[in-house]
């Protein structure tokens, strides 16, 4: 059938430039049906999912923070559940936000506590991140503050502006006394 062949050309050549020049080499592609190069490409990627799936597994377990934003941090842990997922290992969200608490940095310890503190109810992935990211920059921002005050403070101090001292007041004139010294005025008797 000329019409169904047509069609199948077209999404042999649309899924030919959809992959890399290394995945083309790899799958024999001529004279294959949609079919045919479908399923070789999907045994090209899924011939060792249990291979990748017991290494995104090690790697999700062995994720850690460190220097990693939260917005890099999440997103590393979502690809590795995702990689997970589709390895036929989903990660339950309880899972993935366990392993999140996990691997976070020393510097969100308090937000731990505060995320962990009602054991009925844990947050979900996505509250987790959002709580994570007020935190961070929050964080940030007290730093920063305490950078610039401490910047502030360390400022040498500026010498002490001189002001004229004043005068002293001008001397009273000693007063003459007509009794030979005793101070009082008049007669003395």
């Amino acid at each position: 059938d000329t019409v169904w062949t047509q069609i199948d050309w077209c999404i042999i050549r649309w899924l030919l430039g959809s992959v890399s020049g290394q995945v083309r080499g790899t799958v024999n592609h001529r004279n294959h049906t949609v079919y045919s190069l479908w399923t070789a490409i999907w045994q090209l990627f899924l011939s060792n999912r249990n291979q990748q799936g017991i290494l995104a597994l090690e790697e999700f377990h062995g994720l850690h923070q460190n220097n990693l934003s939260i917005t890099d941090y999440f997103t590393r842990l979502q690809t590795l559940a995702d990689t997970l997922f589709d390895c036929g290992m989903p990660v339950t969200d309880r899972g993935l936000v366990s392993n999140m608490l996990r691997g976070l940095s020393n510097k969100f310890a308090h937000a731990i506590s505060t995320m962990t503190y009602d054991d009925s109810k844990l947050p979900t992935f996505l509250q987790a991140r959002t709580y994570l990211l007020q935190e961070e920059r929050r964080i940030d921002h007290a730093a920063s503050h305490e950078s610039a005050t401490a910047l502030y403070a360390g400022r040498p101090m500026p010498p002490p502006i001189s002001t004229p001292s004043p005068a002293p007041p001008p001397p009273v004139p000693p007063t003459s006394s007509g009794a030979g010294g005793h101070g009082g005025q008049g007669g003395g008797q």
